[in-house]
């Protein structure tokens, strides 16, 4: 009946809540990875005219490590959409999220790798596609450095288009939140009317 499937839906709707708080926290682990990342890219811009290369090259490592605990840190509840766990595969840190009372509407929310070591950084996703800023010796000449500026570049932009891969699922399931809750409205309303509907046929027929 229809309160029945109102309470459905409704139990729905509150679970699509932790689906949106695993994107925003994969799109701010992003944003903030990317704001590493030019701070990596300035230190090596830097070093083209500085006399501390040394110090700027241990600065640009520090950070990048840093790239690597940010992804995966940039978890909720478990859920990690930027970073698959150690020893996992491509796929593992996939999110499907229901939308119908049955599960048979669902989306399935596709993450990707962020992985850090020795100095070498490989964002990868579940399509092949992926961007490495390899490890760098030093900053000791010019073509050490604009190699790693333009794998730096690559690397913001393979984040950039899943940060819009996930901001476009995230509006997906803002969207039927809203449509499930509108809908849980109407089979309460509808509910409601027919109780009324229902009563006020059994007043008449005491009279």
């Amino acid at each position: 009946d229809h309160y029945n499937r109102a309470s459905a839906l409704a139990a729905k709707k509150d679970v699509m809540g932790e689906p949106i708080k695993i994107i925003e926290a994969a799109n701010t682990g992003i944003e903030n990875i990317q704001n590493l990342l030019n701070q990596m890219k300035s230190l090596a811009s830097a070093a083209k005219t500085s006399d501390n290369a040394g110090d700027l090259f241990t600065q640009y490592n520090d950070i990048l490590d840093q790239v690597g605990l940010m992804a995966q840190d940039s978890n909720y509840g478990g859920q990690n959409l930027v970073q698959v766990a150690t020893g996992g595969a491509a796929g593992d840190n996939d999110l499907s999220v229901e939308f119908n009372e049955d599960g048979s509407n669902t989306l399935t929310v596709v993450g990707f790798d962020t992985q850090v070591d020795a100095g070498a950084l490989t964002i990868s996703d579940a399509d092949g596609a992926n961007a490495t800023l390899t490890a760098v010796a030093d900053f000791d000449s010019n073509a050490n450095i604009e190699t790693a500026i333009g794998q730096i570049d690559d690397v913001i932009n393979q984040l950039r288009t899943e940060s819009q891969k996930l901001s476009s699922n995230l509006s997906t399931i803002q969207i039927r939140s809203d449509f499930t809750n509108a809908m849980v409205n109407t089979l309460n309303t509808g509910a409601d009317n027919l109780t009324l509907a229902d009563m006020n046929e059994e007043g008449a027929n005491m009279l």
